[in-house]
């Protein structure tokens, strides 16, 4: 009466502190001897032991003999006197110690990870996920922090004098989140490098927009008349190149600022 993943950690664990049979049938001690004598007298409970051995594994063919057995011993008496949470912190920091840049990943690799991934949209907003080499982070990165920088933001101290809180008036605060900062600053590098000539899409002209709608629902919404059909409310018909149907509302607010 376990699930399926409690079964797994529990046979993975068991490879590591339980005697093992060669392949000529003779008996093999258990990988993580410190570890094993203390699971088994009931001292390291059994997640603790499962983040040990995990961790040993991790540096098993980065960290001699030696310095495995005194992470071993550490992380035990650590899982002795402490609770999980804390022994996967100390963990982490011995993993570090021993690989502290990981593995180099080639060029080759690098080219295949990287890029921009459109995902499903969630909750109504778009998802989209970028894995980027360190030099492309570092743009991103000098682009997107332009609009997290309060100095380089108009009126980012407010204008007015000091007043009460909650008079309505004074200071006038951002808001925003830093994860909405970013974004904003994000798509304000894309909107002025749509109005440049270096963009070979555009050729250096506002945002081409063409859109396909019914003309009665544009011109509903823009007469503020929601007419009522037999079936329901009448569907919005417009259309955009990439998302497919599209509010008029949206639509409009591109078209502010297009050709």
């Amino acid at each position: 009466r376990i699930s399926i993943g409690e079964a797994r950690r529990r046979l993975a664990l068991a490879s590591g502190v339980l005697p093992q049979t060669g392949i000529a049938g003779q008996d093999l001690p258990a990988r993580h001897g410190v570890l094993a004598a203390a699971l088994s007298s009931a001292a390291v409970p059994s997640r603790s032991a499962t983040v040990i051995s995990t961790a040993l594994d991790q540096v098993r063919h980065l960290a001699d003999a030696e310095t495995a057995h005194q992470m071993e011993q550490s992380l035990t008496h650590t899982a002795v006197q402490s609770d999980p949470d804390f022994v996967s912190r100390m963990a982490k920091r011995w993993v570090d110690a021993i690989d502290q840049d990981g593995t180099e990943p080639g060029e080759e690799e690098l080219r295949h990870r990287q890029g921009a991934f459109i995902r499903k949209p969630r909750r109504g907003l778009h998802h989209l996920e970028i894995f980027a080499t360190a030099e492309q982070f570092e743009t991103l990165a000098t682009v997107m922090n332009t609009a997290t920088n309060p100095r380089l933001q108009p009126n980012a101290a407010g204008t007015g004098t000091g007043n009460a809180a909650g008079s309505g008036t004074g200071t006038d605060l951002d808001r925003r989140s830093r994860a909405q900062k970013l974004l904003d600053g994000l798509i304000g590098a894309c909107a002025v490098a749509l109005s440049t000539g270096e963009l070979p899409a555009n050729g250096g002209l506002r945002p081409q927009v063409m859109v396909t709608i019914d003309y009665q629902d544009l011109l509903e919404r823009l007469e503020h008349h929601a007419r009522e059909t037999p079936t329901g409310p009448r569907l919005s018909s417009g259309a955009s190149t990439f998302q497919g149907p599209l509010h008029p509302s949206v639509i409009r607010k591109i078209a502010c600022d297009a050709d």
